[in-house]
């Protein structure tokens, strides 16, 4: 097995004269398909097959896939106190098992794996509860071969009942997500009923599962991705579909007098890629989420709050708008009693990193300046947040290298002050005059090479994710048979990191062979455009591919 890469920083960032004391731990290489799982100070993940989990002072192995002989696959996490209960699936020659096994202090102990069931075709688990002595493990296959079981305990993961939950009527069931609320668990989900599109709701007495209620609570489009929780003591579930042609963030709630809808007004035509949420005892809500509308900007971050059981929601931007041209996506939040963090995979500087936002008065008011968490030297993804015994854990990928294949797991102890006073200082740029000037310099120099035929400055040039994948003697034994004779720069515009430049070019082709035919370009002038990104504090021209018009970056 190749060696686990661990190490321990003790990171001071002085920054407007600020010093930010944060303790980071890496480990790796991950499996990035699987994203971070992050619950209090633990993470869990699959290394080499292998499935550890890890905290910042400690790392466990929790199943060798070796051992196993099988491939482990949808782990899930969660954290209560000192207890920590773990787990997953395994996919072997005698068909998939669901595994649990748990430690009762913090991580210096594992008990032996539990065996909950075999040859099973689910394809995913998830771990719920509130209480270390009950536990509920969802077990769900979606579609038209409809399975759902709940695995229980009532002693704390020492045994399990596992239990089928039958739902009936659905010719197809998708988005099965529970809400438990004292001693009923209300499962939602969307089906088709009589070929028609549903969002239901059916519960189930606990600890016995007896069925009680079953709902078909709304007719829908296609639901994408559904969210469930709590309002005081109300179960609810927020979903994405479409009303009309246009994207809707919809939910239910139920009520004194049964069960109310209800529509997140300020999110009606945006494309929620992720949502997340939590909820207050009094009742307060507040749901962050990502949406883009297409053909004017890229996604961006949302907060949205709501203190009438979801009736009415103040929804706001709590990113930055000067680059909504570049991606802000798939949030996570964690709250401590009045304080909240949000957590989200930020394009600003082109290489993806991480970046943090933060309130003391549970979302009400934003800090003005959002905290950047991982390097920026790296492309990072994929954040989670919590809070533990009062600081805060952030866990992302990390990539290597701009190639993109290899990344690791980095988790992140900061303290709030420290993170509060970071945000609240002004961050250091650059004046759009020096940037542009930068600009101008660099689009020069690129032209230039070109006429001259220095492949390697124009090489250089290119942006730095082209040049982790292609070598210097693939890009030059590729170049075209045009030969430039001059350039003009027309026009130039800035926008956050990303710049379009307009030229004229001159250049000619004195030999070119068409279906055995030779024949040559005369000397013409075009006009280009290119487009450069700000990476690193220097502009790199982006290769596009002239026949499918990709690159090697997203942003």
């Amino acid at each position: 097995m190749k060696s686990v890469a661990i190490i321990w920083i003790f990171i001071v960032f002085f920054l407007s004269g600020v010093s930010w004391g944060k303790e980071q731990v890496k480990t790796g290489p991950v499996d990035i398909i699987l994203e971070p799982i992050l619950s209090s100070e633990w993470a869990c993940y699959i290394q080499d097959g292998d499935l550890y989990i890890r905290s910042i002072d400690n790392i466990l192995k929790i199943r060798s896939s070796k051992e196993a002989a099988a491939t482990i696959f949808s782990p899930d996490l969660k954290v209560i106190g000192n207890f920590i209960f773990i787990t997953w699936i395994e996919k072997g020659q005698g068909g998939n098992k669901v595994l649990f096994t748990a430690s009762h202090d913090n991580g210096k102990t594992t008990k032996r794996a539990i065996e909950l069931s075999a040859n099973t075709t689910v394809m995913q688990v998830r771990l719920y509860g509130e209480s270390r002595r009950r536990l509920y493990i969802i077990e769900a296959l979606s579609g038209k071969e409809i399975e759902v079981y709940v695995n229980l305990s009532i002693d704390g993961g020492e045994t399990f009942k596992r239990i089928p939950l039958s739902i009936d009527g659905l010719e197809f069931l998708y988005n099965p997500k529970p809400v438990i609320v004292d001693d009923t668990l209300y499962m939602f989900f969307s089906g088709v009923v009589d070929g028609k599109k549903h969002v239901g709701v059916k519960s189930f007495e606990a600890p016995s599962m007896k069925p009680k209620e079953y709902n078909i609570l709304e007719e829908t489009a296609e639901v994408s991705f559904m969210e469930t929780l709590y309002v005081r003591v109300n179960p609810a579930a927020i979903y994405k579909t479409t009303r009309e042609d246009k994207f809707v963030l919809e939910g239910v709630v139920k009520g004194d007098e049964g069960w109310e809808a209800f529509s997140i007004k300020g999110a009606e035509g945006l494309d929620v890629a992720r949502m997340d949420y939590y909820a207050w005892e009094d009742g307060r809500v507040l749901i962050v989420f990502s949406g883009e509308e297409r053909g004017k900007f890229k996604q961006r971050i949302y907060a949205a709050i709501s203190e009438d059981d979801g009736k009415n929601w103040d929804v706001r931007r709590i990113d930055k708008k000067e680059f909504d041209n570049t991606r802000s996506w798939l949030p996570r939040l964690s709250v401590d009693g009045d304080r909240v963090a949000v957590v989200w995979e930020d394009s600003r500087d082109i290489r993806s990193g991480i970046r943090m936002k933060l309130s003391t008065d549970r979302g009400k008011t934003w800090m003005e300046r959002d905290v950047p968490v991982s390097s920026g030297k790296h492309y990072a993804l994929r954040p989670m947040v919590s809070f533990s015994r009062g600081a805060l854990y952030v866990a992302y990928h990390q990539f290597r290298d701009d190639e993109k294949k290899v990344a690791d797991l980095f988790m992140e102890k900061l303290r709030w002050d420290d993170a509060i006073k970071m945000a609240s200082k002004k961050e250091r740029g650059i004046s759009l005059k020096k940037k542009e000037a930068l600009l101008r310099e660099r689009v020069n120099a690129y032209w230039k090479g070109m006429i001259n035929k220095d492949l390697k400055t124009t090489y250089g040039i290119h942006d730095p994710f082209y040049r982790a994948r292609i070598p210097f003697n693939y890009y030059s034994s590729h170049r075209g048979p045009m030969v430039y004779h001059s350039f003009s720069i027309e026009d130039v515009k800035i926008e956050g990191n990303v710049a379009i430049v307009k030229l004229k070019v001159k250049y000619e082709v004195s030999k070119l062979t068409i279906l055995g035919k030779e024949t040559s370009i005369p000397p013409k002038e075009i006009v280009a455009e290119d487009t450069y990104l700000f990476i690193d504090d220097t502009w790199y021209r982006k290769f596009v591919d002239v026949m499918s018009g990709g690159s090697a970056i997203d942003y």
